[in-house]
């Protein structure tokens, strides 16, 4: 996917579709950001800076309420999570610091040995347990498979012995209509 693409992609999670029509309220926006330049211009260089930035996100969340809205939760969600890393890292850090000091380097060294050690028994358990169903799936497909044959096998001599049984039932049916007949006739006669 091009840069451009991914970008407006971006663009179109965060800018609802009635706030697209962007040039008159940017200017607007930007009128704001000058109008700030100016009115601290004898001010130090703190209050110049971030007047006419302040106005500016004003003005945006004026005339942009929930693309700003958008924008600041995603912010605030990135920064939870670079928050929630930090948190982690450093209390891993001192867990294992906790840990190295209390046991000692070789007891620490000796624990990453062993959850290694049960890491892979645990891979080589997983390994094998699919190669097992797998076995077990190919068993069961063969099974049915031979299943399958054996009850085709079945209707089929089925299917043989009802024809067989249905023409011998149509002669005897025959026989015994001719056997009739020529009873009829001769009591005609």
């Amino acid at each position: 996917m091009s840069f451009l693409q991914n970008l407006k992609k971006r663009f179109i999670k965060y800018v609802p579709d009635k706030e697209r029509k962007a040039y008159p309220n940017l200017l607007y926006i930007s009128a704001l950001g000058v109008t700030g330049s100016i009115v601290t211009r004898k001010s130090n260089a703190f209050v110049r800076t971030v007047t006419p930035i302040s106005l500016m996100l004003a003005g945006t969340y004026v005339w942009y309420p929930q693309t700003s809205r958008n924008v600041a939760l995603a912010i605030n969600n990135r920064m939870k999570s670079m928050v929630q890393k930090d948190k982690l890292k450093s209390t891993l850090n001192s867990t294992r610091d906790v840990v190295e000091n209390k046991f000692g380097k070789n007891a620490a060294q000796a624990f990453k040995d062993t959850t290694k050690e049960v890491k892979g028994r645990v891979n080589k358990v997983q390994k094998d347990a699919k190669k097992e169903i797998k076995n077990a799936q190919k068993e069961l497909s063969k099974a049915q498979k031979d299943v399958k044959g054996k009850v085709d096998k079945a209707q089929k001599q089925l299917k043989k012995e009802v024809n067989k049984t249905a023409k011998q039932v149509k002669k005897e049916v025959e026989k015994t209509q001719k056997e009739i007949k020529g009873k009829i006739e001769k009591a005609k006669k």
